[in-house]
């Protein structure tokens, strides 16, 4: 089992006995939920192992899950960009428009979050608490290690900026 450490310095065990299983437990959950000409975005640090037989079961793994793949570049992807369009990812960013939604790794400052975003859609702080405001935490941890249909994401990002709107916050940026 491994485990992490929570923002307050407390651990806590994850579900799994190691990373391997949980990688299974990801790759069945995303068979069952996403279909070949479903569009996929993942949030980044997408391969955390260096060694040339990590690339390949990854290469190997990711080019065999279902859907169309892009990536939105995490602090731990390192490999190079042609071993990520090997795997299958056919589009990589750095952060992403789509809809009302701003998708980036990391959570944005909230001054470089334009008013056009119902939220920024991010990833890298697994089970830390979400900075308050227009962020949807899309980490495995908090997604039931599983891939949340957009419409779902929208609709929470639709609601925190409803929220936002009515702020004094919003309402100066607005103007």
């Amino acid at each position: 089992m491994y485990t992490f450490k929570m923002e307050d310095g407390t651990r806590v065990r994850d579900r799994f006995r190691d990373a391997h299983e949980g990688d299974a437990y990801m790759c069945e959950r995303w068979c069952e939920l996403i279909k070949p000409s479903d569009h996929l975005y993942h949030m980044g640090d997408v391969c955390m192992e260096r060694s040339s037989n990590a690339k390949t079961w990854f290469v190997n793994k990711i080019r065999s899950l279902p859907g169309h793949k892009r990536l939105i570049l995490g602090n731990h992807d390192h490999l190079t960009m042609d071993v990520y369009r090997d795997a299958g990812f056919e589009k990589i960013k750095g952060s992403h428009k789509i809809n009302h939604l701003l998708l980036s790794h990391y959570p944005l400052h909230p001054s470089t979050v334009p008013a056009w975003a119902h939220s920024n859609v991010h990833g890298h702080i697994h089970r830390n608490p979400t900075p308050a405001g227009r962020y949807v935490n899309m980490c495995v941890e908090v997604r039931e290690y599983a891939p949340t249909p957009i419409e779902e994401v929208e609709q929470e990002a639709k609601k925190l900026w409803e929220v936002w709107k009515e702020t004094k916050e919003g309402q100066a940026c607005q103007h």
